[in-house]
C-alpha cells in the first residue's frame, strides 16, 4: 500500500487560493460547528469567501432549566412562551453570537428547525419530506463551491445521522433535477465531512488538514464559549466530564502531534482534520 503523503494534505487554505467560493457549512445542533472546525472556518473568512452556516435543528431540549432562569432574567418579556420555545432561544442566540464573533453577517446564517426533531423529546421522528426540502432549498439558494457536513454518527441521539443524510439525500434530488443552474454549480462542488465533539478521524483516513497558531485557539475557543449553555450545566456531556472546548482543543493538538510524527513541517500547534466525501451512498 503507498504511504499517504500527510505533508500535502496539509493547507491553509482550505477553499483554494483562486476566487472568492461560496461556503455552507451545515451543523447539526447550534455548536457543532465551531466545535469541530472554528478555526478552519476564521480561516474561510479571513480569506474572503462567503461563509454560510446553516444550523440545522433548534438543539432545545440540551439547555437546562437553570439556563433558561437567566435567559428570563434579560427577556422577561418571553415568561408565557412555552418553554422549549424559550430553550431554541437560548441556542438560537449563542450561535448568532458565535458567527458575529467570527464576522459572518447574519443574513449568511440559517436557522432550518427541522421538523424531525421537534418531538421535545431525546427519540426523533424518522426524516420526512419536508426535511429534506428543507436542505434542498438552501443549498439551491446559495449554491456553494464547498459543503462541510457532520460524518460522525456516534452521538447519542442519532441526529448527525439523520442531519447527513438529509444533506445526501437532498443533493441526490438536487442533481436528478433538469435545472441547468444547478448543474453548473454542484459539478465543481466539493464536500467534506468533519467529525463532531466526540473522536477525530483515523490519522490514515485524513484527506484535508487545516493548522491553527495559538492564537487561532485561542479565537476558536473564544467562539465556542458563546454557547455559554453548553458549558458546566450542558445536560448531554456523555461519559466524557471536560467541557466541549477542552475536548476540541486537546483532539487539535493531537491532531498536530501525530501529523508531526509523520515528518510534518513546521510543527503546528493545532490542526482539524476533514474527509472528503466521494461515496454517494454514505448512510
Amino acid at each position: 500500500m503507498m504511504k499517504k503523503d500527510y505533508e500535502h494534505i496539509v493547507t491553509l487554505w482550505p477553499a483554494g487560493r483562486e476566487g472568492k467560493k461560496r461556503i455552507l457549512v451545515f451543523s447539526p445542533h447550534p455548536d457543532d460547528d465551531v466545535i469541530a472546525m472554528g478555526g478552519t472556518i476564521h480561516h474561510l473568512v479571513e480569506q474572503g469567501h462567503e461563509v454560510h452556516i446553516a444550523y440545522q435543528t433548534s438543539g432545545n431540549i440540551a439547555v437546562s432549566d437553570e439556563d433558561v432562569d437567566l435567559y428570563l432574567k434579560e427577556h422577561q418579556e418571553l415568561a408565557a412562551e412555552n418553554i422549549l420555545t424559550i430553550k431554541g432561544m437560548v441556542r438560537r442566540d449563542e450561535a448568532l453570537a458565535a458567527c458575529l464573533y467570527h464576522h459572518i453577517p447574519e443574513q449568511q446564517v440559517h436557522f432550518l428547525n427541522m421538523p424531525f426533531y421537534e418531538t421535545g423529546q431525546v427519540e426523533k421522528k424518522p426524516l420526512g419530506d419536508e426535511d429534506i426540502a428543507i436542505i434542498r432549498r438552501l443549498l439551491e439558494q446559495v449554491k456553494p463551491h464547498q459543503i462541510y457536513m457532520a460524518g460522525d454518527f456516534n452521538d447519542p441521539h442519532d441526529t448527525h445521522r439523520k442531519c447527513t443524510e438529509a444533506i445526501i439525500r437532498a443533493l441526490k434530488e438536487v442533481k436528478e433535477s433538469s435545472s441547468a443552474a444547478n448543474k453548473n454549480w454542484l459539478d465543481s462542488c466539493q464536500t467534506w465531512l468533519y467529525n463532531g465533539a466526540w473522536d477525530e478521524w483515523p490519522l490514515e483516513q485524513i484527506d484535508m488538514a487545516v493548522p491553527m497558531t495559538q492564537e487561532e485557539l485561542m479565537h476558536k475557543r473564544g467562539a465556542i464559549l458563546k454557547h455559554q449553555s453548553q458549558m458546566e450545566n450542558a445536560p448531554y456531556k456523555g461519559d466524557d466530564q471536560r467541557l466541549f472546548w477542552q475536548r476540541s482543543e486537546q483532539r487539535n493538538r493531537k491532531t498536530a502531534q501525530q501529523f508531526a510524527e509523520q515528518g510534518v513541517k513546521p510543527h503546528y500547534e493545532a490542526m482539524e482534520a476533514f474527509v472528503e466525501y466521494l461515496s454517494p451512498m454514505l448512510v
